[in-house]
């Protein structure tokens, strides 16, 4: 049952709060600035009876950050899943998970939108929706409002590589970076092709700088993989070395978290006049730079973790250059 107060504000103005009861107690309300649009959404949330039962039920009340850190902590084979969801901790944390709406959620990934790529909006929706859906199992909601959400369509990947003057620029504008780690974690995307979320959830322990790798026990495909690296990437290394189970890139103030680097790499990005290049592009330069110097495609795929040669191929027409020599040496006098 629905009621809807006028409401006079100590400014002078007015506003309208529609309250909802079930059972005889309130589960829901919201203010308008007009009448008619506070009774319009009332109404609507009547309708709805999956929403209504939500409501009324005691797990609808825990709050999205209960039921967020309980997703948390099942293990995942996406190591980034953790940033994702503390995402939208930091924002709908405090809401009652019966009360998020999917308009509340789409405003959220709109304003995200605005300076990201589809991809990563992609994710962002995929996250929030995981603990929407534990919510569903658990029976605290009858349904999952993150299924509302439109997928947004992906551009097809690019391929990307930085050229020497590039990387220099880039590497400069890291090693003047406020984090003293930025450059650090760009050379070790550069020096091993690993993917962020692997190099972000890397601890000291799975280092081993004397035989030069790093042991991933789980990465995006789910298996374990392990990582070689060049001699300069390991003396950088040895610079900020640590022991233990702290993270290679993890906060200060608290080594067992992921540091928040995003503003700064934002910054170096474009001090090094590349303010388009994503940390992406390190894992295509390592690729790149492979193919374009004489390795397989079985060779990439080796080092950058694909499961099959197809995810390689991406870069076959990068080592054109290197037939069309081929072809001229070994072919190319013996037609004359």
């Amino acid at each position: 049952m629905a009621t809807v107060r006028k409401l006079t504000l100590k400014s002078g103005s007015t506003s309208y709060r529609a309250i909802i009861k079930a059972g005889g107690k309130q589960v829901a309300s919201k203010c308008f600035a007009r009448r008619n649009d506070a009774v319009a959404w009332a109404r609507r949330l009547e309708a709805d009876r999956e929403r209504m039962t939500a409501l009324g039920q005691p797990g609808g009340s825990k709050l999205f950050r209960e039921v967020a850190a309980m997703v948390l902590a099942i293990p995942a084979k996406d190591v980034s899943r953790e940033l994702r969801v503390r995402w939208w901790v930091d924002r709908i944390g405090a809401k009652a998970i019966g009360r998020i709406e999917t308009a509340d959620l789409r405003q959220h990934l709109d304003a995200y939108a605005a300076d990201h790529a589809p991809a990563s909006v992609n994710r962002l929706r995929a996250a929030v929706s995981a603990v929407f859906r534990h919510a569903v199992r658990e029976g605290w909601l009858t349904g999952n409002p993150a299924k509302g959400l439109a997928h947004r369509t992906e551009p097809k990947g690019i391929v990307r590589w930085l050229e020497p003057d590039e990387r220099t620029r880039l590497l400069a504008a890291c090693d003047a970076s406020p984090w003293p780690k930025l450059g650090l974690l760009v050379r070790f995307l550069l020096g091993t092709g690993a993917r962020l979320g692997e190099a972000m959830a890397l601890r000291w322990c799975d280092l081993d700088l004397i035989q030069r790798r790093a042991y991933l026990a789980v990465t995006k495909n789910g298996d374990a993989r392990v990582l070689v690296m060049p001699e300069t990437l390991v003396a950088a290394l040895r610079q900020h070395r640590a022991i233990g189970a702290a993270l290679v890139f993890g906060r200060e103030d608290d080594p067992s978290k992921p540091f928040h680097f995003r503003k700064h790499w934002n910054a170096a990005r474009t001090a090094a006049g590349m303010p388009d290049l994503r940390l992406h592009d390190c894992r295509h330069d390592v690729a790149s730079q492979l193919v374009m110097n004489g390795a397989t495609l079985h060779e990439v795929g080796q080092v950058l973790g694909h499961r099959s040669v197809q995810t390689s191929a991406r870069y076959a027409h990068l080592s054109i250059g290197h037939k069309q020599a081929l072809v001229d040496r070994v072919l190319g006098n013996k037609l004359s």
